[in-house]
């Protein structure tokens, strides 16, 4: 009975932890990328786009990887970000994304003004951003749920009503 109330605050204690890395990763990604939307711009020209397959084990990725180039102050920029953050998915939106960035063609940049080299074509919230978020939450209440707020109880009878005939 006790290695299982050890277990439980174990899992507890790792699932509160991945919850909060996950919200702290999730909620920067949020507020960097609402910032995107109001960076400079610049324009750019596509110099690559086409579909990036991985296979992992048992599934498949599929990621739209498009570069462009870009000017800020007279300094040439490469970029590959379509969005802040890698976004993977269905190979039906790899190549609808593809799609819309022919090579060659004129490209509106958003650019970091902090840093022009970080750039993206799509600024804002993504689903991946979203997820991360989310499973922060979820993660976070089930560990405080399995950690015991106090250390009155054990296996869910409290001490004091233990000793009790």
């Amino acid at each position: 009975m006790r290695y299982r109330v050890l277990w439980r605050r174990f899992i507890g204690i790792w699932a509160l932890l991945t919850g909060l890395f996950n919200l702290w990763t999730g909620t920067d990604a949020l507020v960097s990328a609402t910032r995107a939307v109001h960076w400079p711009t610049s324009t750019g020209t596509v110099t690559a786009s086409y579909v990036f397959v991985e296979h992992r084990g048992r599934g498949t990725s599929y990621t739209p990887e498009v570069r462009y180039s870009y000017n800020v102050d007279g300094k040439r920029y490469e970029g590959r970000n379509v969005w802040l953050e890698h976004d993977t998915g269905s190979l039906a939106l790899a190549e609808r994304v593809t799609a819309s960035y022919r090579i060659g063609a004129q490209v509106l940049v958003y650019y970091s003004p902090a840093s022009p080299a970080v750039a993206a074509l799509r600024p804002g919230r993504t689903g991946i951003m979203w997820f991360t978020f989310l499973c922060g939450i979820v993660a976070s209440v089930v560990g405080l749920m399995l950690i015991p707020a106090t250390g009155l109880y054990h296996g869910g009878v409290s001490r004091a009503h233990a000793s009790r005939p």
